[in-house]
């Protein structure tokens, strides 16, 4: 996976794991306050993953698992532990990659402009800032019994990476479904979702580097 698709996958992920606060002007008619209804509103959610992308050019997908830490205050820790390790520590103030030797690289340092666009979106994903998200997608949702499906259309600023995104679930994000501008596309399901367990003291640190 390349690094633009890494960092889009992992950051539309964390936008919907984090609970969502209410959002005033914005229509309930759109289907998204039922959505943020359902979700759990918790400071802090641990969850397993498993990821499978799918590149045209190859025969068979390739598989990833492992587990993610979303605190809506302080950022995301996106740790992969098969078929390699390395833990991905999104935050407001850094975008690093720590490997399993303790190497560290920082991933934010690109030009002006796309320092801007990882800004602004991380400044929606860590507030809950839907119409922060509207400059990036078009946003619908759906919603039948206890489960969501929300559908987000990327608009020109992120069109060249995405074709579009669909996520659905219940109380936690269940499933996401990205399909990239270049025909291939990446899977994440999520399971043994908590809410609320205290970080540990490894997490505490990871979540303090700048």
């Amino acid at each position: 996976m390349n690094r633009s698709s890494s960092f889009i996958i992992i950051t539309i992920g964390f936008f919907l794991l984090l609970a969502w606060e209410p959002c005033q002007g914005y229509a309930a008619s759109t289907g998204l306050e039922s959505v943020k209804d359902r979700l759990s509103g918790s400071k802090v959610v641990h969850a397993d993953f498993k990821q499978t992308k799918k590149i045209d050019a190859l025969e068979k997908p390739i598989h990833s698992l492992g587990r993610v830490v979303v605190h809506q205050d302080r950022g995301v820790l996106w740790y992969v532990e098969s078929p390699y390790k390395v833990t991905f520590i999104i935050t407001q103030g850094a975008f690093k990659e720590l490997h399993a030797d303790g190497t560290i690289r920082d991933r934010g340092r690109n030009g002006a402009r796309s320092r801007s666009q990882v800004s602004g979106l991380f400044q929606a994903l860590f507030t809950g800032d839907i119409s922060e998200m509207q400059k990036y997608f078009e946003i619908s949702a759906t919603t039948e019994d206890d489960h969501w499906t929300l559908e987000l259309q990327p608009k020109e600023i992120m069109d060249r990476y995405l074709d579009g995104v669909l996520v659905s679930g219940a109380d936690y994000v269940g499933s996401l479904l990205v399909e990239e501008a270049g025909g291939d596309s990446v899977e994440v399901i999520f399971s043994n979702q908590t809410s609320d367990v205290p970080l540990t003291e490894e997490e505490e640190q990871l979540l303090g580097m700048e």
